[in-house]
């Protein structure tokens, strides 16, 4: 065994100051239990901490900054509800970062309603991931009016 393999299993006693094995139960000098403890890197653990926090707060940046896009149709939206719901599908799609990761949540997140001036306006609950490829949770808010215009509103659930 080379000179450095066997300082690489050498440790001092941090009780008494002898040699010791990183191995030992205990000091075969003054009997302390555990005599040879690992040093945790500080630096590391607050480099690492912080790296992890400036993520977080990107990510909720981000997250927030989902584009609520005012979409002009060409024609105006037919009375069909089936019409209005893949139109706001195709908008929801078209808004978010990673169109193919979409799951629209037909059953559970739908809500729909007409409005006296003749606005159709649809609630759509769906997930998609993001840039850094976290799936959340966002509801869609599409509005049809009556002169053929459209316009999405996205916000992430729970904000």
């Amino acid at each position: 065994m080379t000179e450095a393999e066997q300082k690489s299993k050498i440790a001092t006693c941090h009780a008494c100051g002898g040699t010791v094995s990183k191995t030992a139960k205990t000091c075969p000098h003054c009997g302390e239990k555990k005599p040879y403890r690992a040093q945790k890197n500080w630096r590391k653990i607050w480099v690492y901490s912080g790296i992890g926090f400036g993520l977080y707060m990107m990510l909720s940046l981000i997250s927030e900054g989902v584009p609520s896009a005012g979409i002009q149709t060409t024609a105006p939206v037919k009375d069909d509800l089936a019409t209005a719901i893949r139109q706001c599908e195709a908008g929801i799609r078209g808004s978010v970062n990673n169109p193919s990761t979409v799951d629209i949540h037909r059953f559970t997140g739908f809500g729909n309603d007409v409005t006296a001036d003749g606005t159709r306006r649809i609630t759509q609950t769906f997930s998609a991931k993001n840039g850094f490829g976290l799936e959340q949770t966002y509801d869609a808010y599409c509005s049809f009016k009556a002169d053929g215009t459209f316009d999405i509103k996205i916000s992430e659930q729970g904000r």
